[in-house]
């Protein structure tokens, strides 16, 4: 047994288990938080962390395309929705270089803006407005990618509120 998570991650490196990151054989925990702690690389609630699903994803194409998505730093956001917490917000932004953040293509958007997004960020208001009578935006999803200067920008856009781009955006890579 080992006596950490980062000793156990560290002899599955170094023995090939896991290769650019992605694990190459299935690999059992003893609890659900210790398996995302493993996975996440903090400690983490395991109860909340994981969401169930209905098929496990094939997965076999992953270390190929893994290459690819090394080049740019990939962001997700992942939350409740404020009218229905039983629907999720869903959004991905790549970031392509440091002043250039692109929310993609079908990423969803918040439907009710908080009481204060007009008044405190008027400007992010009025691009929101802006996208969606410009048809970028169409029943609160992205139909096209959309470039932004700032991940705070983009994701004030998406969840119609201010926003920390260090809370609210999930990264592929540590380094934000």
């Amino acid at each position: 047994m080992f006596k950490s998570i980062k000793e156990k991650r560290d002899n599955l490196i170094s023995n090939q288990k896991i290769i650019n990151q992605i694990l190459q054989e299935d690999q059992e925990f003893n609890s659900s938080s210790y398996a995302s702690a493993f996975v996440l690389g903090r400690s983490s609630n395991g109860i909340t962390e994981w969401i169930a699903c209905k098929q496990i994803p094939d997965l076999s194409n992953l270390l190929l395309k893994s290459k690819d998505l090394n080049k740019n730093t990939l962001y997700k956001i992942y939350k409740n929705r404020r009218n229905d917490k039983d629907k999720k917000i869903i959004a991905f932004c790549k970031k392509v270089d440091e002043q250039k953040f692109v929310v993609l293509k079908n990423s969803n958007i918040e439907m009710i803006k908080a009481n204060h997004f007009k008044t405190k960020l008027p400007q992010i208001h009025n691009f929101r407005k802006e996208y969606i009578k410009d048809g970028f935006i169409v029943d609160y999803k992205f139909l096209k990618d959309v470039e932004f200067k700032s991940l705070s920008s983009a994701s004030a856009i998406v969840l119609g509120r201010s926003s920390n781009n260090n809370i609210d955006w999930k990264s592929n890579n540590k380094k934000q």
